[in-house]
């Protein structure tokens, strides 16, 4: 398996879909979708309940292409939600392609798999005692994933993205406590 390499960011993404989880988050929600930037390894992700095309598509519309421009690709896996003629018909409207991986080797979007095993186990270490809150920490599982230095970039998704580290709460605190 060769990686997808691309020139610039957020030209191509990765997405999948982690689920179905058990148990439901509190509001019902039993997938995540996960979209990653082959450049940057910047991830969006989402708590949904179903994984209708409509639920997709609302996804790429204002998770990537309102943040950060209409991607040159999305590779998926060939699930129907990814296949259907809705996506097709978005893919043609935003003129992007959509790729799809080789079937029954879920390895082939290995860049999407790679981010779903990172986020599931942030998510199950933050949630040993109360399962039932994962879509309320979705959002710090997405900081802690893009302030965390990438193997495969040698820097950080936030670095990558906008050219400098983020500060960290605890940066402040020691600082705070220098003084």
């Amino acid at each position: 398996m060769n990686p997808v390499v691309k020139p610039w960011p957020f030209r191509g993404w990765a997405m999948d879909l982690i689920g179905k989880i058990y148990p439901a988050s509190r509001q019902q929600h039993c997938f995540i979708i996960v979209a990653t930037d082959y450049f940057t390894k910047w991830v969006e992700a989402k708590p949904i309940k179903t994984t209708t095309s409509q639920e997709i598509i609302t996804f790429i519309e204002e998770q990537i292409i309102q943040r950060f421009g209409i991607p040159e690709s999305i590779t998926t896996d060939r699930g129907s939600s990814f296949m259907s003629r809705d996506m097709l018909d978005m893919a043609e409207t935003f003129k992007f392609k959509l790729l799809q991986s080789t079937p029954y080797y879920a390895q082939a979007n290995g860049q999407a798999e790679s981010s779903n095993k990172v986020i599931i186990n942030i998510i199950r270490k933050m949630l040993e005692k109360n399962p039932k809150q994962w879509h309320e920490k979705l959002s710090e599982t997405l900081w802690t994933y893009r302030t965390s230095k990438r193997e495969a970039t040698g820097m950080t998704p936030y670095a990558l993205t906008y050219g400098h580290d983020a500060i960290l709460p605890m940066e402040i605190a020691v600082q705070i406590g220098c003084k």
